[in-house]
């Protein structure tokens, strides 16, 4: 410690007399008076701060040269390109998933400037790539970039099949609903209000053309189709939920069928133009066949896609980020590895905590609230349609799997920094927190093998106390159902120890240790307000019957979202590369905290705005 403190002083020490020489000569050999002089290295440039000989050595050739500041003619090629990834993963492709969760007629116009973004990108890219010299050999970038185009072209045409099959057919998915009153009697569920959603996973709409309507209301659905003045045969649901529908009326009128549904729409001109194009091309007698032929492969390619394209450009801009800024060269690509897979799994994880806040997989019983499957429902989504008898899958469950596998597979990555090579102390350590993912997971499923009766009796009370209000559910016909939660720790604790382990270790600056103990106090946070979460449905459940089946929405997990999200962003952050490059400008670890906080709460923002607007065209 009295070394470190020499150290230090020595440290302070040239600062001050470079600061104090620089006041001198500004003034010709006179001092100018001010209040206060930096008296210590932070915030310094590390050239003008002490070194030993060798680190003068590797600093001085340290090379700030990125694909960005390269010198060529092409660059703003490359800014359009990443400009464009950007733009395309936060704003523009989630909202066309929300105007495909809502069926807005408006979603295939989006998701065809989605498409064209998406090629003008990738042209930019080969146009400066191949015009600048080759300063990342052997990347995978550019690879991935060629199964990026086939990938949105692929899903772009999938989506055009799938909406040209609803036109086709005048959007009457009526087949999809079941009348329940003929079996049930006069005991009824309102399944509509209840439990309507569809799971928004990635299988939700698997083998369907719309699987938003498989969980449909009580009785015959009349002809839902309607024409426009234009001749255009349309979907009342895509029009009432579109996004200029807000002067849209829409009437239920009860018939012998069961309920019909009338709408008399005050559409907009561009509506109308819209739709008549959308009348023009799929009317057409060959679009007609080809919309036949390739009917079931592109509601398969669509439904598998969706989503999953979603991931991949994130995967995706991640890994731009790291090739086109030149971090993993020299031997720190294990490390830039590591601390990007474990830092964005994180950061995904915090964007589906928000996302179940907000209401997303609400029919899986994922948004915190209470869900089942009944006897009768004949679920279009794979996930729903094989969900275990004993008790639908958790979040702490899929956690759990997901902890195991990764502990499992963690054990045979920690070394390839040194292949071939003795163990290090620092190898055991990663190991051993690989061995603690391997426990955590296996004592998290083995924990929700045993809490599945706990789980069902905690429903069946909960549907005691609905039937005793105006809803009345007939606990026989429930195949399946879950609480929304289970008191399962693991996951919580598996996040906390993560972030408490990798806070304490060793790294070779007090930069990157600094910036590890950020993002592991924030990991550690985050699991105590999961925890928390547990508290509150536990011991204050919901207080009106009626919204045992809707998003509990507790607060607690905002905080959780916001600590996993900040947290993912600055364990990114803590890689060598970065921790090098902020040294070398003379960044202090508060950068890196203020810069991921801001960016973190505009995107939580952008999230829960997207959802809000979901949920209120949903109403329309």
């Amino acid at each position: 410690m009295d070394m470190d403190m020499a150290a230090d002083t020595d440290d302070e020490t040239s600062v001050t007399t470079s600061t104090s020489s620089l006041a001198s000569s500004e003034s010709s050999g006179e001092i100018i008076p001010v209040a206060h002089e930096e008296k210590h290295a932070h915030g310094v440039p590390i050239l003008d701060t002490k070194l030993t000989e060798a680190e003068r050595l590797y600093w001085e050739a340290y090379n700030t040269t990125t694909y960005f500041t390269v010198n060529s003619s092409y660059r703003g090629q490359l800014l359009v390109h990443f400009g464009l990834v950007l733009v395309s993963l936060i704003f523009v492709y989630p909202i066309c998933l929300v105007l495909d969760n809502i069926n807005s007629n408006w979603y295939i116009p989006s998701l065809t400037l989605n498409f064209i973004m998406m090629v003008i990108s990738l042209f930019c890219y080969m146009t400066f790539i191949t015009n600048v010299e080759d300063l990342y050999p052997k990347n995978c970038y550019g690879k991935m970039g060629v199964i990026l185009f086939f990938l949105v072209t692929v899903h772009y045409f999938a989506a055009l099949v799938r909406f040209a099959t609803k036109w086709i057919n005048g959007g009457n998915n009526t087949s999809k609903y079941y009348d329940l009153s003929s079996t049930m009697s006069n005991t009824f569920i309102p399944l509509n209000d209840i439990s309507r959603n569809e799971c928004e996973s990635p299988a939700s709409t698997l083998f369907s053309d719309d699987a938003q309507h498989a969980h449909g209301g009580i009785g015959d659905v009349g002809d839902a189709t309607t024409t426009a003045n234009d001749g255009s045969s349309h979907s009342p649901r895509d029009d009432s939920l579109d996004l200029d529908a807000g002067a849209d009326a829409v009437t239920f009128a009860e018939n012998e069928g069961g309920f019909k549904m009338q709408q008399h729409a005050a559409r907009s001109k561009l509506s109308v133009e819209r739709d008549a194009l959308f009348n023009k091309i799929f009317q057409n007698q060959h679009v007609t066949r080809i919309v036949g032929a390739f009917d079931h492969i592109a509601n398969f390619a669509f439904a598998l896609l969706n989503y999953m394209n979603l991931i991949y450009l994130y995967i995706y801009t991640i890994t731009g980020v790291a090739v086109l800024n030149l971090l993993g060269l020299n031997g720190t690509v294990f490390n830039l590895l590591a601390h990007f897979i474990k830092g964005g799994v994180f950061f995904a994880l915090g964007v589906l905590s928000l996302a179940r806040y907000c209401g997303g997989f609400e029919k899986c019983g994922l948004a915190w609230n209470h869900s089942f499957i009944s006897k009768y429902e004949h679920p279009s989504s794979i996930y729903l349609r094989f969900q275990p008898i004993s008790g639908m899958l958790t979040m702490e469950m899929i956690e759990s799997s997901l902890i195991l596998f990764y502990g499992s597979t963690n054990i045979f990555l920690e070394h390839l920094a040194a292949a071939g090579g003795a163990w290090t102390a620092k190898d055991l350590q990663h190991v051993s927190i690989a061995f603690m993912y391997i426990g955590c997971g296996l004592c998290g499923v083995i924990t929700e093998v045993k809490l599945n009766s706990w789980r069902r009796n905690k429903f069946m009370a909960a549907i005691s106390r609905v039937n005793e209000s105006s809803m009345r559910i007939d606990p026989s016909i429930i195949k399946t159902c879950t609480p929304g939660y289970s008191l399962n720790p693991f996951p919580a604790f598996t996040i906390f120890f993560t972030g408490l382990l990798m806070s304490r270790h060793a790294q070779a600056s007090a930069l990157s240790t600094s910036i590890h103990v950020q993002w592991g106090s924030l990991l550690s946070y985050g699991s105590f307000f999961r925890l928390f979460t547990f508290v509150l449905l536990t011991f204050w459940p919901y207080n009106d019957a009626e919204d045992y089946f809707k998003p509990s929405r507790p607060f607690t997990e905002l905080f959780t979202s916001f600590a996993l999200l900040a947290g993912g962003a600055v364990f990114m952050e803590s890689t060598d590369p970065i921790v090098q490059a902020l040294e070398y400008r003379g960044f202090t670890e508060m950068f890196t905290l203020n810069v991921s906080i801001g960016c973190v709460t505009l995107l939580m923002g952008w999230i829960m705005f997207l959802f809000a607007v979901k949920d209120k065209m949903k109403k329309l």
